[in-house]
C-alpha cells in the first residue's frame, strides 16, 4: 500500500506500479558525510509525504509507489541533484496555491466592497444635492428615487450575489 495520502495504489492489485521503501538512515557504514546525507534524504521523504500520524511501524511496512517519481523510481542516495532524489509528483496536496487563491479572492472582494461604498456615497451626495430646495424638477427627484430603490434592492452595478 502506498504511504502517500490519497494514493490508492496497492502492490497486490496494481501490477503496473512499482513500490519502494522509505529510505533508512545509514548507520555504521561508510564515511560521516554518507550518514548526514542519509538523514537528510529520510527527512526529505517524510517532509514530502507530509502525513499526520506516521509511525516507524507504518514506515517499515508501507511503501511509496512509482507514481510519485518523475522517472518512475527513486534516485540513488548519492545522486542528490537528481529530481527523483525525493518524491515530487501526486503527493496528495497542493502547496502554496491555495493561499494564493485566497489572496486573489480577498482582493476581488475588497474591490467590490470599495465600489459599493463609492456608489453608496454617490447616492448620498445626490440626495444632498437634490433634497434642499422644494422646487426641483421631477427628473432629478426620480433619479434620486431610482438610485435609492436600486441600492435597497441590491441592484448595484457591483453586486455579484451569484456565487
Amino acid at each position: 500500500m502506498c504511504v502517500v495520502v490519497g494514493c490508492s495504489k496497492r502492490s497486490g492489485r496494481d501490477r503496473d506500479v512499482s513500490f519502494f521503501r522509505i529510505p533508512n538512515v545509514v548507520s555504521g557504514k561508510g564515511p560521516q558525510n554518507l550518514l548526514e546525507l542519509s538523514k537528510k534524504h529520510r527527512a526529505g521523504y517524510l517532509a514530502a509525504i507530509s502525513r499526520i500520524g506516521v509511525t516507524d511501524k507504518i514506515l517499515n511496512n508501507d511503501r511509496i509507489c512509482s507514481k510519485h517519481f518523475i522517472s518512475g523510481k527513486p534516485a540513488d542516495l548519492e545522486d542528490e541533484t537528481n529530481p527523483d532524489w525525493l518524491p515530487t509528483l501526486n503527493l496528495g496536496y497542493q502547496k502554496h496555491t491555495d493561499s494564493q487563491g485566497k489572496t486573489e479572492r480577498w482582493s476581488r472582494r475588497r474591490a467590490r466592497e470599495t465600489a459599493k461604498e463609492e456608489e453608496r456615497d454617490n447616492c448620498v451626495e445626490l440626495k444632498e444635492i437634490l433634497s434642499p430646495p422644494k422646487d426641483q424638477d421631477s427628473d432629478s427627484i426620480s433619479n434620486l428615487k431610482d438610485c435609492r430603490a436600486n441600492f435597497k434592492l441590491g441592484k448595484s452595478r457591483y453586486n455579484h450575489n451569484s456565487y
